[in-house]
């Protein structure tokens, strides 16, 4: 077999070595189910930590730029996912839709960042990274009692959007096929 293999044209090979991957990764979620191997979460927890590490990456490694508030975008797509699919709010959108919209919230934020800081580099920028990075749970954290008034009249009173220091729990869940 081995002997078979390594007979293979080397682009054949790298086809063949894809499609299996792809295929193991579409038969996972069956087999976890059947045998009752519960090892689903934990991949899935893996696989989206390692997108998190390849966009680091690319900041760190391909544009040399020492980001230390990096996780602080992840956080700010992930929350914006949960607040738009907790069902205390009332909007309950579906999960897909809600981390498709959370794209353009994380962007902005990056815009909002990134415009002031666009000219720093080395020490700096690691140092207003990191400020970012400590600021954005700190304000999750302290989102749960929120009051808008303007003028002398009073818009929202007392709105709850992160549920302060005990989370967003439960969030909606991702669903294939209904």
């Amino acid at each position: 077999m081995w002997a078979y293999w390594q007979a293979l044209p080397r682009r054949k090979r790298q086809r063949l070595t894809g499609s299996l991957g792809v295929g193991a990764l579409l038969v996972f979620p069956f087999v976890d189910l059947a045998f009752n191997l519960q090892l689903l979460n934990a991949v899935t927890d893996a696989a989206v930590f390692v997108i998190l590490a390849l966009g680091l990456n690319i900041v760190v490694g391909y544009a040399g730029l020492l980001d230390l508030g990096y996780a602080a975008f992840f956080a700010i797509g992930a929350y914006t996912t949960g607040i738009l699919t907790w069902p205390p709010h009332g909007l309950e959108l579906n999960f897909w839709w809600a981390m498709i919209l959370s794209l353009p919230v994380a962007a902005l934020f990056g815009i909002i960042l990134g415009a002031p800081t666009l000219r720093v580099r080395g020490d700096y920028l690691a140092i207003i990274t990191l400020a970012f990075g400590e600021i954005v749970p700190i304000a999750f954290r302290n989102l749960w009692h929120i009051d808008i008034e303007l003028g002398g009249w009073t818009l929202v009173k007392n709105f709850n959007l992160t549920n302060g220091p005990q989370g967003l729990n439960p969030v909606g869940r991702p669903h294939l096929f209904g």
